[in-house]
């Protein structure tokens, strides 16, 4: 017998003999249904196999996308941050215009954006999770990044990680979120050390609660660093820090990194003028805008992004395309050199007399502000 195992012949055998002397035509109809269920059984057995086989190589693809530091879905490309855990390679910061989140945060989505930063005291929290509601995206695909302050304003008191748990179930409230994915401690507290430790155990303790993803810190120092990696537990899963071409501490950046944590860069178009001619000259070498250029010039060093294109979503396609060139080893030296050569010009918040960015040449003249007499392409940044 051919159609399968020996206890499915056996059962054929048996049929055979026991229909001896019935009916012909009643016999060869039992017979033909038997069969036609014994050959089933391969087809059936190939497709069980087929299932399992498929199973093996999904489970194969999680283990390699968590051991991988980073992959791409098109232009969602996300950097491990800890364990299971990836965050887009750019996240939108809050607009310094002063513009509506919702609106901005929306046509982050539109054009394929996905990370979101906020904040308790950028005061828009509550905008970020309505664009979130109207823009349809599973909660899955959106990385949300808040930050509760330090100490947890505006609750009064010693620093306890109580207090801090309170202040993180506060920031989801406004968000109207279950859970975050990053949640931060936004610098360390003006009260001390011992505060900031404090409050440093209660994002521990949100996370071991399931309210987010991963913890991490902004603003912090060496010192700052030492001491939440000296106490324990889960340490921080980045560390989110002022970067640009104009304004960059190579050794907290560095030490950062040794330590296993991932430096995100905010401000990066802050602090600088992008329209000194080293920057216009790589720019139209790579036939990419000036503030691409100086935010490559973060991004290829290992550290994530936030940025505050506004409303423009030409401008947010653009952050998030910076994996479209690279730029060359002299390049990177020559455009980092600049912080040391004062070419660049003085902070002034991004906002006064300091040129944040150029966009587009002459087309992006008109979109501009005044700048010693002339229009010049600008922009907000986070």
């Amino acid at each position: 017998c051919r159609c399968g195992p020996p206890i499915f012949c056996l059962k054929i055998a048996k049929s055979e003999n026991s229909s001896h002397g019935q009916d012909v035509d009643s016999r060869q109809k039992h017979l033909t249904a038997t069969r036609h269920v014994c050959s089933s059984i391969p087809t059936v057995f190939s497709l069980i196999l087929g299932c399992v086989e498929m199973v093996n190589r999904l489970i194969l693809l999680s283990v390699v996308l968590i051991s991988l530091p980073k992959f791409a879905l098109g232009k969602d490309v996300r950097w491990k941050i800890a364990p299971g855990v990836f965050m887009p390679q750019v996240s939108l910061g809050h607009p310094d215009d002063g513009g509506n989140e919702t609106t901005s945060a929306l046509n982050w989505f539109e054009v394929g954006g996905t990370g979101i930063d906020t904040a308790f005291n950028y005061y828009n929290q509550d905008q970020v999770g309505e664009a979130f509601r109207q823009s349809g995206v599973t909660r899955e695909k959106v990385f949300i990044t808040t930050k509760i302050t330090c100490p947890p304003d505006p609750i009064p008191g010693p620093v306890t990680p109580q207090k801090a748990l309170a202040a993180v179930k506060r920031n989801l409230g406004e968000l109207g979120m279950d859970y975050v994915d990053l949640m931060l401690l936004h610098f360390p507290c003006t009260t001390g050390l011992e505060d900031t430790l404090a409050a440093w155990r209660g994002l521990q303790d949100a996370q071991a609660q399931g309210l987010v993803r991963a913890v991490g810190v902004s603003n912090f120092m060496r010192e700052h660093l030492d001491a939440v990696m000296a106490l324990g537990g889960t340490p921080p899963a980045v560390n989110q820090c002022n970067m640009s071409i104009g304004s960059h501490d190579d050794d907290l950046i560095a030490y950062t990194k040794s330590l296993g944590i991932t430096f995100q860069a905010y401000s990066p178009l802050r602090h600088m003028s992008l329209l000194v001619p080293v920057i216009s000259r790589v720019a139209a070498a790579h036939g990419v805008s000036n503030a691409q250029v100086a935010l490559r010039w973060i991004n290829q060093q290992g550290v994530l992004l936030a940025t505050s294109p506004g409303l423009n979503e030409e401008f947010m396609a653009a952050d998030l395309d910076l994996g479209a060139f690279t730029l060359t080893e002299e390049e990177m030296s020559t455009l980092g050199a600049l912080q040391d050569n004062g070419h660049i010009a003085i902070n002034n918040n991004g906002k006064d007399k300091t040129v944040v960015a150029s966009r587009g040449g002459v087309k992006a003249l008109s979109l501009g502000r005044k700048h010693d007499d002339k229009q010049i392409s600008s922009r907000y940044v986070s």
